[in-house]
Formats: C-alpha cells, sequence, structure tokens
C-alpha cells in the first residue's frame, strides 16, 4: 500500500520520535522527497523512475524496523472478546 500522508509528515513524524533518523527535513526533501516525487509523475524518464524506486527501497529500509504492519488475518474479530458483564 501507498504512504497515504506526505512525506514531509513521514519526516517530521520520525524527526519527532527519533531525531535525525532521516537527516535534516532539506536533506531528506533533497535525497528522497523530489526523486521519488519525480519518478511518480506518468511522464517521468526512465533514469527518474529508477532513481525514484532506488530511493523508495532505501527509505523503506530505514524505516521498516520502527513499523509494525498488522494484515486483516492478524486482527482478532471485535466478537470474539470477552463476554460482557
Amino acid at each position: 500500500p501507498a504512504i497515504q500522508n506526505s512525506l514531509k509528515e513521514l519526516w517530521s513524524i520520525f524527526d519527532f520520535i527519533f531525531p535525525g533518523r532521516l537527516g535534516s527535513l532539506s536533506a531528506f526533501e533533497e535525497e528522497f522527497a523530489e526523486p521519488i516525487r519525480l519518478g511518480g509523475y506518468s511522464n517521468a524518464t526512465g533514469l527518474q523512475v529508477a532513481t525514484a524506486k532506488s530511493c523508495a527501497e532505501t527509505l523503506r529500509m530505514l524505516i521498516a524496523p520502527f513499523l509494525l504492519r498488522r494484515l486483516k488475518r492478524d486482527v482478532t474479530i471485535v466478537g470474539d472478546g470477552p463476554a460482557p458483564n
């Protein structure tokens, strides 16, 4: 699934919980946000698309250890909880 918030918001959240993990905002925008944005356009060149993919994979590796992902099959069905008193 795609990130639903902007990359700047992702940087802001990570900078709050893990200062410096993704560098300064300006470095993050230059190294990740801008290449990913440019590679996502329909008229992007092959190099821009490849660069965006590489940047996105690197970013994913940097943040993956700090994210939990739940799959639908992992979530307990609400009706399975304890009986009400």
